[in-house]
């Protein structure tokens, strides 16, 4: 997220699409993020931070 600051609890998603997710801090330099799929479990991954955005006000629910 180069050019986006992002602090914890910030909704994310990822530059390809995907889920909104909830940036929850860093481990490393990797950005972690969690979200409940479709099914309502709970999910959580590691992704480089140069492949989120801040997800856009109309995406946020």
């Amino acid at each position: 997220m180069e050019n986006e600051k992002i602090k914890q609890g910030d909704l994310v998603q990822l530059k390809s699409g995907g889920p909104i997710m909830t940036f929850s801090g860093y481990i490393g330099a990797e950005a972690v993020c969690v979200w409940f799929d479709k099914n309502s479990e709970f999910k959580t991954a590691k992704m480089f931070p140069s492949s989120l955005r801040l997800a856009k006000e109309e995406e946020k629910m």
